[in-house]
């Protein structure tokens, strides 16, 4: 892969199908990551935030150009106007290849739109009239239970309904900041995801939101630190920090390689898509003579050079 910029959602079906959308081309993998294949490019792919795939063949996304979907696997995608709404997907959620929901916005109006029979047809539901409300986010367990998130400047909003999408109520929870994500991981244990670290935990289906406090403050920038020991003799660590993806161009794949006082590529110690944190990789020069190393991380934008010193 070459040319990663901004990574908006990755999907994966099982432990080894996924896909992802950067710079107008969708990726996949088809061995959990560890290798990734252009698989489509065509200019209306670019800005994809929303991603799902129901089976290996189906899938559905969305973005600043509408709603695509695919019926072989991604190889190819159309484009469809549901309800006659040219919107800016921000969410797409289906439980299974029938019936699904997608949120957005139009003309500066948020949306809800439900099919019932894959993506045939489509009904416009209703939010509760909250003013300045964008939808972000939407997860159902079941054809009844489901739940929004969205912004309400300058805090978020939870939505939540027991009927399907017909009618949806308002969720108190403790927090003023802005909400991004939603997902349950079964009909009672579920995470919403917000601006600032935000992340927020219910234990009991949505009848309580708590935040959570114990989270690790998220890395804003690219950090390359100094190799330890330097110099070394023969195996040396390298730390490095990754930021949030997609933020102003960087991101996306990350490498990290060793190279000679030539120029000369000596080893690629890091070559994937990682999400922000802080990651640690050793070095081995066993193999090679003494003298000075330079090492390069980059990713999207971001390139940062450190050299080392091997002493034997």
């Amino acid at each position: 892969m070459d040319n990663i910029t901004r990574i908006f959602d990755i999907y994966f079906l099982n432990d080894q199908l996924g896909w992802f959308f950067s710079g107008g081309k969708c990726y996949h993998t088809e061995d959990g990551g560890n290798t990734w294949y252009l698989q489509a490019e065509q200019s209306y792919l670019a800005e994809i935030e929303a991603l799902q795939f129901i089976t290996q063949n189906l899938g559905w996304a969305g973005g600043y150009v509408g709603l695509i979907y695919t019926t072989d696997g991604g190889n190819s995608w159309t484009d469809v106007v549901p309800a006659g709404i040219n919107m800016h997907v921000r969410g797409i959620n289906f439980i299974n290849s029938l019936q699904g929901w997608i949120v957005g916005d139009s003309g500066g109006n948020s949306y809800i739109i439900k099919t019932s029979d894959g993506g045939l047809t489509w009904e416009i539901q209703s939010f509760p009239s909250i003013s300045q409300f964008y939808a972000k986010s939407v997860h159902f367990t079941d054809s009844n239970s489901g739940w929004v998130v969205g912004t309400h400047y300058p805090t978020g909003v939870i939505l939540k309904t027991s009927n399907g999408g017909s009618t949806w109520e308002l969720i108190d929870f403790p927090n003023s900041h802005n909400l991004y994500k939603i997902s349950f991981f079964d009909e009672n244990l579920g995470w919403v995801l917000g601006e600032g670290g935000t992340v927020v935990k219910t234990t009991n289906g949505g009848a309580v939101f708590v935040e959570n406090e114990n989270v690790k403050e998220l890395t804003v920038d690219f950090d390359l630190s100094q190799n330890y020991p330097n110099p070394f003799n023969p195996t040396t660590k390298i730390r490095y920090e990754i930021p949030l993806l997609g933020g102003d161009e960087r991101g996306g794949l990350v490498t990290l390689k060793v190279y000679d006082v030539l120029g000369n590529e000596v080893e690629t110690l890091v070559n994937e898509v990682q999400p922000a944190g802080e990651y640690e990789v050793e070095f081995n020069g066993e193999e090679l003579s003494s003298g000075i190393y330079f090492y390069q991380l980059k990713a999207g934008s971001f390139i940062q050079t450190k050299k080392m010193v091997l002493m034997k």
